[in-house]
């Protein structure tokens, strides 16, 4: 992997654009890093959630501060578990 990132790196200096992967940071991109949040839990009284419910605080977030449309989020969930046209073409409008 570290070759592929040395040939994305020098591609990316002939268009002039970012490279994927940067070789410079193949410490950071490729290596296993086991993490722990005993630390934060510890420290800063943290409580980890789950996926699900990060998600959805997230999203009601930014409905609140006026960066999501409430029926868009809406849409999208039922759209997950319903695939009819009616559907796509209400979430194409968010």
């Amino acid at each position: 992997m570290l070759g592929l990132a040395r040939s994305w790196t020098a591609f990316a200096a002939l268009t002039k654009r970012e490279p994927f992967y940067p070789a410079n940071l193949a410490k950071f991109v490729f290596l296993d890093w086991n993490v722990s949040s005993a630390k934060a839990v510890a420290e800063l009284g943290f409580r980890p959630t789950s996926f699900e419910d990060g998600a959805r605080a997230t999203v009601e977030w930014y409905r609140e501060i006026g960066m999501a449309r409430y029926h868009c989020y809406q849409e999208a969930v039922y759209a997950q578990n319903s695939y009819s046209r009616r559907n796509a073409a209400a979430r194409s409008e968010c």
